[in-house]
Formats: structure tokens, C-alpha cells, sequence
């Protein structure tokens, strides 16, 4: 077998190729790898975009029933104490037929009770506005 001698050029000239392709292969690695970071960033930064919506939805809907509740209670407050006073200041109470109490009382009693419960009603509507 003969052996083949390169001369200096041809190796100076492999050297050469060798490198460009290192190189290439390189600019190529660093591409595919910055784009996949970037890919996994923007899946990440989407992924936290959707769990603060629902975040926010579930914040909402939390106090948009607490709010409902809230209200119903603070109303029933308000009729609880209209009817309190009522008693309180009726000048007189009878059962009727279906076995309801009526109340007698002074019109002024009738229309300071109706004020102020006009009063807390509108309270519990600005404590616990709907949504």
C-alpha cells in the first residue's frame, strides 16, 4: 500500500473546513437551544396568565357570593329590627283568623319604623353591593 503524504496546504485546508463545520454546528446548537428557552418561557409565562384568570375569577366569585349572603343576612337584620320596634311601641296586638299577630300603632310608629328600615336596606345594599 502506497502511502499519500498532504502537503501542507491540503492540511491547512481540512483544519479550515474542520472549524467552519464546528462552527456551523455551533450557531445551529445555540439556535436550537434559544429557541427552546424561549418556547418553555412563553409556555410558562401563558401557564401563569391562565392560573391568574382563574385566580381572579375564583377571587370574584368568592366575594360576589359572599356578598349575597352578606346582603341576605343584613336584610333580614332589617326587618328583624323594624318589626322589634313595632312591638315595642304597638298600643295594642291581637291574633287573627290564620293565627298571624297584628299589630296596632300609631302612624308616626308605622313611619319611623319604615324609615329606618328604608335606611338599613339601603346600607346593606352599599355593604354588599352586587356584582
Amino acid at each position: 500500500m502506497a502511502k499519500h503524504k498532504m502537503d501542507k496546504t491540503t492540511k491547512i485546508m481540512i483544519w479550515v473546513t474542520a472549524m467552519l463545520i464546528i462552527l456551523i454546528a455551533g450557531a445551529i446548537l445555540a439556535v436550537i437551544l434559544n429557541n427552546r428557552f424561549h418556547t418553555e418561557r412563553d409556555n410558562a409565562l401563558a401557564q401563569q396568565q391562565v392560573q391568574q384568570k382563574k385566580d381572579t375569577e375564583a377571587q370574584q366569585n368568592a366575594k360576589a357570593t359572599s356578598n349575597t349572603f352578606g346582603r341576605a343576612l343584613c336584610l333580614s337584620q332589617a326587618d328583624t329590627a323594624y318589626w322589634d320596634y313595632v312591638k315595642l311601641n304597638a298600643t295594642s296586638s291581637y291574633q287573627d283568623s290564620t293565627g298571624q299577630t297584628v299589630y296596632r300603632a300609631l302612624q308616626t310608629t308605622w313611619d319611623y319604623a319604615n324609615t329606618q328600615k328604608q335606611g338599613a336596606y339601603n346600607n346593606c345594599y352599599k355593604q354588599y353591593p352586587a356584582n
